[in-house]
This record gives C-alpha cells, structure tokens and sequence, in this order.
C-alpha cells in the first residue's frame, strides 16, 4: 500500500512541471510541450483524487496551479534599471500613489468592499427567496457573494476618486445591515 502522501507529492510534481512546461512552450513556441504541460495540469486532479477524494482534488490542484503560476512569475521577473532621463517627472500622468492613498484602497477594497458585498447578497437573496427556504439562501449568498465582492474590488481599484467609492461602499453597508435586521 502507497501512502497517500506519496500522492499528494506526485500531484504537487505534476501541477508544477505543467506549468513549467507551458511556460517554457510559450518561450521557444512548441507546440508538443504545450500538449504535454496541458496533460500534466489534467493528470494532477486524478491523481489527488486517489488520495484525497474527488470532491477535494479539484480543490487542491487549482489552488497548487495558483501558487505555482504565482511563484513562477515571482522567480521570473525581469527587472531592468531605469532609464536615464532629464530628471522631470509630468506629476499629471501619474497615479496617486502615495502610501496612504494605497492603504485607503486596500482598506476601501478589502473589509468595506467585503461586508458591502456580503450584506447586500444577503439581503438581496433573502428579499428574492423568502424566509422559508433559509438554507437555500445562505447557499445561494455564498455562491454570489465572492462575484459581488470581485466587482466592487475592481470598481475600488479603477476609480479615481477613492472617498466618494467608499462613501457609496459604506451607504450599501448600512443599508443592507439595516435591511437585515428583524
């Protein structure tokens, strides 16, 4: 009998020589490491799925995918030095860019954006089902709130104007909050 983690390190194997493979495909343009990279990312599921059930493998090996690809392109970076210029910077073309206009974001895109999200799903999906079927509505918030939240990221992340995005974040906040109470 092989141990299952003798499995779960041959999955790991597969998903990330996979992705090495596409990699290397896309750089030299060959067609049969495209197929064989492909082969490996399937074959990774099947053989987690020895291991750890079916209902787990598809779990594990997209998120090895991820922190695969991920850590491929950390490793990967091409950083070139600056350019040599005359020195002026046209301050009008640059984004705002300050430390805490980046930690107003994160904070905007995350915790605010993330209950804003959750809320109104919930509110939402509970005004559209009823209070008879609960179970299905907490099913069913679970399922739309990370679309929600992935919009108002986006939205958080492009807007130029960073306290009136919050503002309407915090107006569906307390909204839904208030919508939701009995």
């Amino acid at each position: 009998m092989i141990p299952s983690f003798l499995y779960d390190l041959l999955a790991l194997l597969l998903c990330v020589a996979g992705i090495l493979l596409l990699r290397l495909s896309w750089r030299r343009q060959r067609t049969a490491l495209v197929w064989t990279g492909w082969l490996l990312l399937a074959l990774s599921p099947v053989v987690w799925s020895v291991s750890a059930g079916v209902e787990f493998a598809v779990s594990y090996a997209l998120l090895a995918l991820s922190i695969a690809a991920w850590l491929l392109i950390a490793v990967n970076v091409e950083r070139q030095p600056a350019k040599a210029g005359n020195g002026a910077v046209d301050t009008a073309t640059l984004p705002a860019t300050t430390a805490l206009h980046k930690l107003g974001t994160f904070l905007v895109a995350g915790p605010l954006a993330a209950s804003a999200s959750l809320l109104a799903c919930a509110l939402l999906v509970g005004l559209a089902s009823g209070a008879e079927s609960r179970g299905n509505s907490m099913v069913l918030t679970a399922f739309v709130f990370p679309l929600a939240w992935g919009a108002a990221v986006v939205w958080v992340c492009a807007s130029d104007r960073l306290l009136r995005t919050a503002g309407l974040l915090l107006v569906v906040t307390v909204v839904a909050a208030l919508g939701l109470m009995p």
